[in-house]
């Protein structure tokens, strides 16, 4: 990752540069994203512009606006500012799609063997229909920004048109427990169980195990999480 700058030392663009297959798609996905949602009357984010794409050496390359030179990180805590962007991004584009045709299933299909306790209790609800809509997939205080009265959303690598809609809210949920994620990850998986599952029946359930079986496809965290589902499931 490289920031391009004028002469004078102003920041012009921020450049992305993949050196393999994986990131390629990575950088694929991000544009795609970037250039969709654009095109979307989005109020409550805003998201860097595609300035330049292409490929270099065979592999895929990316310029985005930089963020403005004000841009301050906000806190790790799920306020009302995140809780805006998020629903924004999952309402317009909110459906129902069958578990077995979402974009990211055979993904997590072949992870099947590394997270056998998430696989197996999501085995029966894979014949059903869920809400997905849009989600970032690393909606994380790391990844939001605030500049004057407007938020920043960037680094969309992760993000896919068709993820369980609280996908971001977990994923957001977890980062402010991270410390903890791979020290104690039985830990972080009770933590998740009492947030997502308390109260809760079948429905909670088929929620919090979709969002993380997309989350497997994208993060090492999830991943984690995945081997501890027993833990969580516990929980409700």
């Amino acid at each position: 990752m490289l920031t391009w700058c004028r002469p004078k030392g102003d920041p012009l663009g921020f450049a992305k540069i993949s050196l393999d297959s994986k990131n390629d798609r990575y950088l694929v996905t991000e544009s795609q994203a970037l250039r969709c949602l654009a095109s979307q009357a989005i109020s409550s984010f805003r998201l860097p512009r595609v300035l330049v794409e292409g490929k270099f050496n065979s592999h895929e390359y990316l310029v985005t606006e930089t963020m403005p030179a004000n841009a301050r990180p906000i806190p790790a805590r799920w306020e009302p500012i995140r809780r805006r962007c998020r629903e924004e991004l999952t309402k317009s584009s909110c459906r129902t799609k069958p578990v077995r045709e979402l974009s990211w299933w055979n993904s997590f299909s072949q992870l099947r063997d590394e997270v056998k306790p998430l696989a197996e209790a999501i085995d029966r609800w894979a014949d059903q229909e869920i809400e997905v809509g849009w989600a970032h997939g690393d909606f994380t205080h790391r990844n939001i920004c605030q500049a004057g009265n407007s938020v920043w959303l960037f680094d969309w690598e992760n993000s896919s048109p068709d993820a369980p809609v609280i996908t971001d809210e977990v994923r957001f949920f977890w980062s402010t427990q991270s410390r903890g994620i791979i020290a104690n990850p039985a830990k972080l998986a009770a933590a998740l169980g009492q947030r997502f599952l308390a109260g809760g029946g079948d429905r909670k359930q088929r929620s919090l195990a979709l969002a993380l079986a997309f989350l497997c496809t994208c993060t090492q965290g999830g991943i984690i999480c995945g081997r501890n589902w027993n833990q969580m499931a516990q929980r409700r």
